[in-house]
This record gives C-alpha cells, structure tokens and sequence, in this order.
C-alpha cells in the first residue's frame, strides 16, 4: 500500500490517479464534496477544528481499512499527515491542548486496531510518497482548482496559514517514521503527460523495488 502526502492543492489526488492506473492499483480519495464541516472550518476554524479533525481522523482509519482488502492500493493522503493539521490547529489557538491530547491518544488506539488488522491481512502502509513545491506553484494551483473557501483573496489569515503549513511539512516529512518514504517535487513534471508520468512511476517503482530486496525473506 502507497499513501500520498503533501500540501493542500499540491496535486495527490492527480497523482494518485495516475499512479494507481499504471500500477493497476485501487485508488482511495478523501471525498471532500461528502465532507459536512471542511467549508464551515474555513470560515470559523476556531468553532470547527477539532470536529474537523475528528472527521478527517475516522475518515483515515476507514480508508486504511479499506486499503487493506486489496492487494495493490493507493491513499492521496497520510493518516499522520492530519496530526500535523491537528497539531497546527492547536498552535494557532484553534485546537485546546486538551484536544490535542485527546486527539493524539484517539490516533494511537485507532492505529493500534490497524496494526492488528494489518497482521491478520500482511497489508500495510509500506511507502509514503510525499509531493512537495514550491509556494508560489501551490498558491497557483490552489487557485486554478477553484474551491471558493480556498481562495486566499482579502484573506491574509489564510495566506499566513497555508505560508505556515508549507515551512512545517518539510519538518514533518524529515521526522516521518511509520513507514519508507520518497519526496518527488511536482514542479519538475507535468503529471498530465505520458512521459512525465512513466518518469515519476519509474522512481516510485525503483524505491519499491529496493524495499522489496531489503525486506526479510
């Protein structure tokens, strides 16, 4: 099982399309238009962030679950990627420390129930492939894609906050350690293309490979 991370707008759920289609994987999406409190978060993250983040957090579990019944899947995101969320919200004021505890023991005991299901089906989150860019390229695609709660115009809040998300996700991908991982920076690929999406599969499939020879026979 792969699961995508990056930042907000960086392009996991392109990737992970593509992807999923040249390894003949399943692909599982975070199904934002499902999703009853990302829009009202936006508006008043101080009111919604933790039950936000308790959305996200149950969502995750099921897609690992789910992940598991496959052979070959793909996740456009990183249950642990959403601690980083969580713990940014507590930062800013918008999460209590009490929350934030609460939210990291939830995460352990909900992670514990996976590792036994993990044992039981020999499937796991075995590489994390964290996409990354630069600012000024994830500002643009956050416009392109056209969420109005997204936009940043006569909202230097949120400008601030995605500026603060962009410098913590390098920290959080260097002190990642749940599983083998591999950085790819979108702006050197157009993934819409053939060329480029064979060049990207080639390297994921070469970091595969080298965890397959590690791996205890």
């Amino acid at each position: 099982m792969i699961t995508m991370a990056g930042m907000i707008g960086v392009g996991k759920t392109t990737y992970t399309n593509h992807m999923a289609e040249i390894f003949q994987a399943e692909p599982l999406f975070e199904e934002v238009s499902e999703n009853p409190i990302l829009d009202a978060y936006y508006n008043e993250p101080t009111k919604y962030a933790f039950s936000l983040q308790i959305y996200f957090l149950n969502q995750r579990v099921k897609s690992i679950k789910r992940g598991m019944t496959y052979e070959r899947a793909i996740l456009d995101r990183s249950i642990y990627e959403d601690a980083l969320f969580t713990q940014v919200n507590n930062m800013n004021g918008n999460i209590s420390d009490v929350e934030w505890e609460l939210y990291q023991d939830l995460l352990a005991n909900m992670m514990d129930d996976v590792r036994i299901i993990s044992e039981s089906t020999n499937q796991s989150p075995e590489l994390l492939v964290y996409l990354h860019a630069p600012f000024d390229l994830i500002l643009e695609k956050i416009k392109r894609r056209g969420r109005p709660y997204e936009q940043i115009e006569g909202r230097p809040d949120l400008l601030a906050y995605y500026k603060q998300l962009h410098t913590l996700y390098d920290e959080w991908y260097e002190n990642y350690d749940h599983s083998a991982k591999m950085a790819i920076d979108v702006s050197q690929y157009d993934i819409l293309t053939s060329s480029d999406q064979e060049i990207v599969a080639k390297k994921i499939q070469d970091k595969w490979s080298t965890l397959l020879e590690n791996s205890p026979s």
